[in-house]
């Protein structure tokens, strides 16, 4: 580990764009301010080319995003969108650099600020951590990786300890890829990171939770000879990193793990996209601490899907956000589906714009319902536009 390396990035530009503020208000009892609706959908424009790739709500009620923004996919830097309630624009954020690098996983921290994982491609690719203050402005960067080597981040998780843990893919060389765990404090400071994967066959790592012991648990995919499909793949770790168990699941087709959240029983549900001839499904999975399959279930639908974020719900059961293709090539529209306790299927919902809109993460509101959060192209454009859809909790607008 000794070509373990964390530095800053001095000559980083922050170039901010002040959107017009938005209205919505969540204060319900108010005679005079408007109720906040409980479903919507808008795009937003920040450059000609801007997508979002992860969402969550905020403590007030409204909603941080973070993507990539800039003349074109080429040339694309991190975004980083406030946005209301009601799903007005509070601000905008750019970070630019001299070189690509995209937004892929945010979250607010303690104080009120927020922490964005991003992909940063200069001279090697690398984890890029911004942490900015309430209103966006970058407060510390650090990066993290091998001078000789290439990351790719996936997503940046909380640690009951107050850090953080993030989880991505790193090449090894050769060929040879592995999942890749890091574990930082508070201010980004190295705890610790491990590379997980067989040393004949490539890993990537999708999604990560922390366990009830303090160690993780990650999702992700394995792919190498034999059957000549990617199979999903579960790694247990200890609190210190080490591994504890791993589980390579054969699903019978091209499979990739894509998500996984941590229930309140104490189990862990994961997604992944299952290809075979004909088809693509969304497989729900759910093991326990001990990586005993507990049930598995397809999503029961038409046309073809990717999933790409599961959180348990209130009411004990799942939801998956994703995208839909109804015909093969056609247009695809962001889904939302609802799953019971057992993984089996209650309901979809699809939205879109008529163009090919691709939704990247979601998770369930404070009022019951449902964000997703993607990117749409306008109609008959080239150009992309951050999309996002606010739903009830019956998935409707």
């Amino acid at each position: 580990m000794s070509g373990y390396r964390t530095w800053s990035l001095i000559a980083v530009v922050l170039v901010s764009v002040l959107f017009l503020a938005g209205c919505g208000d969540d204060e319900k009892d108010s005679p005079t301010r408007p109720q906040v609706p409980a479903g919507w959908e808008k795009t937003y424009r920040i450059n000609a080319w801007s997508a979002g790739a992860s969402i969550k709500q905020t403590s007030d009620g409204g909603y941080i995003v973070t993507g990539s923004s800039g003349p074109n996919f080429d040339s694309a830097d991190v975004l980083l969108l406030r946005i209301s309630a009601a799903g007005d624009s509070l601000w905008a954020k750019t970070f630019d650099t001299p070189c690509w690098a995209a937004g892929v996983s945010v979250l607010q921290t303690s104080d009120g600020g927020y922490l964005v994982l991003a992909d940063y491609h200069g001279n090697s690719g690398e984890f890029w951590l911004i942490k900015t203050d309430t209103n966006g402005n970058m407060e510390w960067n650090q990066f993290k990786g091998y001078s000789d080597r290439d990351e790719v981040p996936s997503e940046v998780q909380p640690t009951s300890d107050g850090g953080y843990i993030l989880i991505g893919t790193t090449n090894l060389g050769g060929g040879d890829y592995d999942s890749w765990l890091v574990e930082i404090g508070p201010n980004g400071e190295n705890h610790w990171n491990r590379t997980k994967g067989y040393s004949n066959r490539q890993e990537s790592g999708a999604s990560v939770q922390q366990t009830s012991g303090g160690g993780y648990l990650l999702v992700g995919t394995t792919y190498g000879t034999g059957s000549g499909y990617h199979d999903l793949w579960l790694v247990k770790t200890y609190a210190n990193g080490d591994t504890h168990w791993h589980r390579t699941i054969n699903a019978g087709a091209d499979a990739r793990g894509n998500a996984i959240c941590r229930t309140a029983e104490g189990a862990y549900v994961f997604i992944g996209d299952i290809a075979s001839d004909e088809r693509r499904f969304i497989g729900i999975i759910c093991y326990d601490e001990a990586g005993n399959q507990l049930w598995g279930e397809l999503l029961d639908g038409s046309g073809d899907f990717w999933g790409s974020d599961v959180h348990q719900t209130t009411d004990g059961g799942f939801m998956v956000a994703g995208s839909q293709q109804l015909d093969a090539g056609g247009p695809r529209d962001f889904c939302l589906i609802k799953f019971d306790g057992a993984g089996e299927t209650l309901w979809t919902k699809t939205f879109g714009s008529g163009e090919d809109d691709v939704c990247h993460a979601g998770q369930q509101t404070s009022d019951g319902g449902y964000i997703l959060c993607g990117s749409a192209p306008p109609p008959g454009g080239a150009e992309r536009r951050v999309f996002l859809v606010k739903t009830d909790r019956n998935g409707r607008i």
